[in-house]
């Protein structure tokens, strides 16, 4: 490499610039991210407050309906059908 064509070159100092340089993006994320988590804590609260003190209970489950069930079933004899070849030929 020629060394020679580097001979006259003085480096430039350039200031650093976030606005040009994009280095507050990180910071508009942040922004972004805390508006969203403030949000999504208004929501919850605005949900809890129209439930009020409601509280529901699961019925039990039933179980009369699936014994009556198995009992239509209990006598119940499959048929045996015989594959007959000359039907389908």
């Amino acid at each position: 490499m020629n060394n020679d064509l580097f001979k006259d070159y003085v480096p430039e100092v350039i200031e650093y610039n976030e606005a040009i340089d994009g280095g507050d993006e990180h910071k508009v994320r942040e922004a972004h991210l805390d508006t969203k988590a403030a949000l999504i804590e208004r929501i919850r609260k605005a949900k809890a407050a129209a439930k009020g003190n409601k509280t529901t209970y699961r019925q039990n489950i039933r179980t009369e309906n699936l014994e009556k069930k198995e009992d239509l079933f209990k006598d119940y004899v499959p048929q045996v059908i015989e594959y007959d070849e000359k039907i389908d030929k």
